[in-house]
């Protein structure tokens, strides 16, 4: 039997199963009365509902903690927009900088990562509201958290954007993609990666809090693909535009032939992410490949539809030979310190396997 002394946040938790820090603080405070810290965190958590777990540093007794509100559709990000907060446990300091899965059936289960994070300042409070700056790597402007009271046996409240303080977003680079020229044989280098040359449907998608997606600058086919409707949902970012292929599947391998648009919606699929071209306003298509496949893979959190496609560096022939073996034609040689150009270039090479 647990002890009843200890915090809501043990309570809830079994530290034998879970790879979460325990707590080190007693009873949770009370946010509209207690002393401030410094630090803020956000988590993007994929439970049984996707949110955002918002933790602002606040002192309890002498020990510093991580006070939380559960928010489903995550801070406003424009004036007017409120959204709803729930008040859960406080949790320890060294949650700031948990990433990773809590096992299914655990509370919380799914998978946890860090949105955002910084410092934070307590611009007013008041006995049913908190007013704050973030100043984080994604997020810089001014909240209000209301307390609304008793919903459903949970504790309510309101978060309300004051003001964004975030500069002006880069213009969206165009969604028409980079191709590789054809090549007899890989490269086998450090200077290269290389990715199975997947059969499928070249996409790139642009995910704000929708997804679009497109085949070229000029012809969008969100419509086509139901089942990545929700793309964005998989992103920790603010937004974002990738590249990859969608490639059908039947018995675990390729199966171009079943990649019918008119079916689309009802064949099992998934999306091999393999490029970044946008990340939270800026545009990162100047940036040398591997900086951006590095992002890439901070960026996405896979499912049973949403993949990264495995990129091997310095040694082609070895994957040119294991794709063959999986019915692949081949693979794509890429220049690791390359830039996103579109159009047809030296710097991706398409080696076939026969």
């Amino acid at each position: 039997m647990r002890d009843m002394s200890e915090s809501t946040y043990d309570r809830k938790r079994s530290f034998e199963t879970s790879p979460e820090p325990p707590g080190e603080h007693a009873e949770d405070v009370d946010p509209l009365t207690a002393p401030v810290g410094a630090g803020f965190v956000i988590q993007q958590h994929h439970a049984t509902a996707l949110h955002h777990d918002v933790r602002l540093e606040m002192i309890n007794g002498d020990v510093p903690v991580l006070v939380s509100w559960a928010v489903p559709k995550g801070l406003p990000r424009r004036r007017g927009d409120r959204h709803l907060a729930i008040r859960t446990e406080d949790h320890p300091m060294k949650y700031a900088t948990f990433s990773g899965s809590i096992p299914e059936g655990e509370y919380g289960g799914g998978e946890v990562r860090i949105f955002d994070h910084g410092t934070y300042e307590l611009v007013g409070r008041t006995d049913d509201r908190i007013t704050f700056r973030l100043l984080g790597e994604r997020l810089t402007g001014i909240w209000h958290l209301v307390h609304t009271g008793p919903m459903n046996g949970k504790d309510g409240w309101l978060v309300l954007m004051s003001e964004d303080q975030r500069p002006d977003p880069e213009p969206w680079p165009d969604a028409d993609p980079m191709f590789a020229a054809p090549a007899d044989h890989p490269r086998d280098e450090g200077g290269w990666g290389f990715e199975p040359k997947w059969p499928g449907m070249r996409v790139l998608a642009r995910c704000t809090d929708e997804t679009h997606l497109f085949v070229s600058e000029r012809e969008e086919i969100t419509e086509t693909f139901p089942t990545l409707a929700k793309l964005h949902d998989r992103v920790v970012a603010l937004d974002a535009m990738v590249d990859g292929v969608i490639v059908a599947f039947a018995d675990g391998r390729p199966s171009p032939d079943r990649l019918d648009p008119n079916t689309a919606g009802t064949i099992p699929i998934a999306y091999l992410l393999f490029d970044l071209l946008y990340l939270d306003g800026k545009d990162i298509t100047s940036r040398p490949l591997r900086e951006r496949r590095q992002l890439l893979e901070e960026l996405i959190v896979p499912s049973d539809k949403v993949q990264l496609s495995p990129l091997t560096k310095g040694n082609g022939t070895a994957l040119l030979v294991a794709v063959a073996d999986l019915g692949i034609d081949g693979v794509v040689a890429k220049r690791l310190d390359s830039q996103y150009r579109p159009g047809t270039t030296e710097d991706w090479q398409d080696v076939s396997a026969s």
